[in-house]
């Protein structure tokens, strides 16, 4: 029984390895719709797009079993991907102060 318990563990580790491969594409993806929303001077979160999202994936998945789950597997991501995208305009803004303080002192 360890046997194959140790077998679907490691078939797990596999998957979570998957799932984070995924996740940074994901975010690179998040950084150049930063990008965009702040060129186009749009607010960084769009609760009804993830509200959409949610709901297309609900109708969309075939497992039973993990519909139930989707809510808070990817209002997590959401809110994952949106937290970068804080972190990403607070560099921004950090950068534009040491900016203009050099720019003061020159």
């Amino acid at each position: 029984m360890n046997h194959t318990l140790q077998d679907k563990r490691k078939e797990i580790d596999d998957i979570d390895q998957q799932i984070i491969t995924l996740l940074s594409q994901r975010l690179g993806v998040c950084a150049e719709i930063f990008e965009i929303k702040q060129q186009q001077k749009l607010d960084m979160r769009d609760r009804k797009r993830e509200e959409l999202l949610v709901q297309t994936l609900m109708n969309t998945c075939n497992d039973a079993a993990l519909i139930p789950f989707i809510p808070l597997i990817f209002k997590g991501i959401s809110e994952a991907c949106y937290q970068y995208q804080v972190g990403l305009q607070d560099q921004r803004q950090y950068k534009q102060q040491i900016t203009d303080q050099n720019i003061d002192k020159a």
